[in-house]
């Protein structure tokens, strides 16, 4: 935190905390937050979270420990998102909570679980987590999930996020959220492409992982992708460098 606010002067910074074996070994197990409680409780003033809530244990590969009628999705939502905003409810540079992370594209293999891949599970999910979370925390922000690079293996990831609109998205957020990697900006203008569709939009956009595919080049991508994605998409709020540091539990 001390390099991110004095070195390199960011106000706003993403942290991921996933539910894995590692915070909950098993079903009866209580959860470890101790990994979760040194980084949130030690953002310093001047800095606002946003938190990214994804992922589950491998034992939640086995529907019998599934709760709420046997909805892995629900289970999430009450096992994962509900206690983590209970617990951190009180943190005041926690700016909202991000439903998930690129629900199109599971990367570990217990997500596969919640059936995502579908939109319009996802939706359902985002529905759930939207109203506990409100719930709990109503002046948080509540941030859907952002697919892969939207505008890459075009329309693919773009339809994606149209179907989570079409299935009623935007009633459950206060933020469109959006990746963008490499360039791909035929995608952009093309019609009834990336820019149609967010412009579309009736939320602020933040665009919550961006840069160039690589470790070269980065500042130029910056100072040529950026400016042209805000010239093309009204609504962009927000830009996050994916990424400083990874670090897991």
């Amino acid at each position: 935190y001390a390099d991110i606010k004095g070195t390199l002067k960011l106000k706003y910074i993403r942290v991921l905390l996933a539910w894995t074996d590692g915070v909950q070994p098993s079903p009866n197990a209580s959860l470890n937050y101790s990994f979760y409680d040194s980084i949130l409780n030690n953002i310093p003033p001047g800095v606002e979270v946003l938190v990214v809530l994804s992922h589950v244990p491998n034992w939640m590969t086995n529907a019998s420990n599934w709760t709420s009628g046997g909805d892995p999705r629900r289970t999430f939502v009450d096992r994962w998102v509900a206690p983590t905003a209970k617990r951190y409810a009180n943190n005041p540079r926690i700016v909202g909570w991000e439903i998930w992370n690129e629900p199109d594209h599971p990367t570990l293999d217990a997500d596969v679980a919640l059936g995502l891949s579908d939109p319009a599970n996802y939706v359902q999910m985002l529905a759930q987590a939207s109203t506990v979370i409100r719930d709990i925390q109503p002046k948080k922000l509540v941030i859907g999930a952002a697919t892969e690079s939207i505008q890459q293996t075009f329309p693919s990831h773009l339809n994606y996020n149209k179907k989570m609109k079409e299935f009623g998205a935007e009633d459950y957020v206060d933020v469109w959220n959006v990746h963008y990697y490499g360039k791909g900006y035929e995608s952009v203008v093309t019609s009834n492409g990336v820019a149609d569709f967010l412009n579309s939009i009736s939320r602020p956009i933040w665009v919550t992982e961006t840069g160039e595919q690589g470790p070269n080049d980065q500042l130029a991508y910056v100072e040529t992708t950026w400016p042209f994605l805000k010239d093309k998409i009204s609504n962009i709020e927000r830009f996050y460098y994916y990424q400083y540091s990874g670090i897991e539990p």
